[in-house]
């Protein structure tokens, strides 16, 4: 809680940084740890961001990179929660990991180094693709025509 309120307190105190943020990264080295090198090795700057994806957001890409972020994060989780019903068993358990991901990733998530989030948004998002495609091939049939019809082809 103090890594967040202090985040917090650094995104009020400086209000002409907000809409576009302080640059990607910028997190540790505002810190006095230097700047982070995710992909390549763990430096010390690695391992300090503020342990909530949407606030280190915020803090380093501002509203302009924040307001993308959250549409990219929830429209795919709000598609799948209007499309549940039409849903097999495994593909509502790829929408829960991604749900338990997501809540993990407001409590230590880092942007830099959260795979499995934009892994299992991406499961997500080819579950509402494909679900939507069968929606619109179920639609543009004729009526009589149903899967169980000799004619009926994929």
């Amino acid at each position: 809680m103090q890594i967040w309120s202090r985040t917090l307190h650094q995104i009020v105190s400086e209000p002409h940084l907000l809409p576009f943020g302080r640059g990607i990264g910028m997190f540790p080295v505002k810190e006095g740890f230097g700047a982070p090198d995710w992909p390549l090795r763990p430096t010390e700057g690695s391992k300090h961001y503020p342990h909530n994806i949407f606030l280190e957001m915020l803090y380093e890409t501002g509203i302009a990179g924040l307001l993308p972020f959250i549409l990219l994060t929830f429209v795919p989780l709000v598609a799948s929660l209007r499309r549940w019903h039409a849903l097999t068993p495994a593909e509502k358990s790829v929408i829960a990991i991604y749900v338990f991901d997501l809540v993990s990733v407001q409590l230590s998530g880092s942007f830099g180094r959260s795979n499995m989030e934009q892994f299992f948004l991406g499961l997500a998002i080819g579950i509402i693709a494909l679900k939507r495609a069968e929606e619109t091939r179920a639609s543009s049939r004729p009526v009589g025509q149903g899967k169980f019809d000799p004619g009926y082809s994929v």
